[in-house]
């Protein structure tokens, strides 16, 4: 694993009918270079118009966007039960399976009364041994606030992370 590996994770599946070990690594999940400027720090985004971007005032993620995702993203991983290990350090292991992300979307619009947050976000699964893209989604959640504060709007930016990671796992394990 390169020095230019922002995550790294290996997923172990936990099948005691075999003694193999299959890990798959989340290399370069949504680094963080690899999100649009404008939602790659921790502020919360508010699409204005195509040309005008603004931040809610006052309010700040608890870590900058992506790695933020990252974390859900690997957590919503382990949860599902079918890995012995899932953490960001490599720990010098080999995967022959790499899962790739893009964070292009993360921010609220307006398209009537209440803000809506917007989640867009590509993954890819790569086998690493041959080089080739195995399958390539973009997954996009939308989910309307139910007031015009920030509350309501994390609770919106919620609802959607967790429809897009609710698609996305069992996709990937699925590939």
């Amino acid at each position: 694993v390169g020095a230019s590996c922002v995550l790294c994770v290996f997923f172990f599946f936990n099948d005691t009918a075999t003694t193999e070990i299959y890990p798959l690594s989340l290399h370069d999940a949504l680094p963080l270079s690899d999100a649009p400027r404008a939602i790659d720090n921790d502020l919360i985004a508010l699409y204005s118009s195509p040309v005008e971007i603004k931040y809610y005032k006052d309010a700040r993620w608890s870590d900058r966007v992506p790695r933020m995702v990252q974390t859900l993203l690997l957590d919503s991983f382990d949860s599902t039960g079918s890995f012995e290990f899932v953490g960001r350090d490599a720990a010098g292991l080999s995967a022959p399976y790499s899962l790739k992300g893009s964070l292009s979307g993360f921010h609220t619009t307006y398209a009537g009364r209440r803000p809506t947050a917007v989640v867009k976000l590509k993954l890819s699964v790569i086998d690493r041994g041959k080089g080739q893209i195995l399958a390539a989604r973009i997954f996009e959640s939308r989910s309307e606030a139910q007031a015009d504060s920030v509350r309501p709007v994390v609770l919106a930016f919620n609802e959607a992370v967790h429809q897009i990671l609710n698609d996305a796992v069992p996709w990937a394990l699925g590939v």
